[in-house]
């Protein structure tokens, strides 16, 4: 599952967990519960994202913190996304990554 299919409104983030170079997010939503797992994660930045209402999910090819990060990292940006997971209450990200691609399934949690 792509993560522009993932309907994250209403949803909120329960847990989030990064090991070796993945990020791995478990979203609850009205339509049950999602693994999102990131890839190849070059950096990260949260502001107390667990439990607070989702809007959306949105994905850059081109933003100053991608471009930071990868310059940090001393990696190209192309390739590169920047995903990040919006309040639905101020528009502002609550967790945003930048990864090569995520992957999306649904999780019976």
């Amino acid at each position: 599952m792509k993560s522009s299919e993932v309907l994250v409104a209403d949803g909120q983030i329960e847990t989030f967990s990064y090991r070796g170079n993945c990020l791995t997010v478990l979203i609850r939503t009205d339509g049950g519960a999602f693994e999102v797992i990131f890839h190849t994660v070059l950096g990260m930045k949260a502001t107390s994202p667990e439990g607070q209402d989702l809007s959306h999910l949105a994905e850059s090819a081109e933003s100053p913190y991608l471009v930071e990060t990868c310059r940090a990292a001393e990696e190209p940006a192309d390739g590169f996304k920047e995903f990040s997971f919006i309040s639905a209450w101020n528009d502002e990200p609550l967790l945003t990554v930048v990864a090569i691609d995520v992957q999306v399934s649904k999780t019976l949690r």
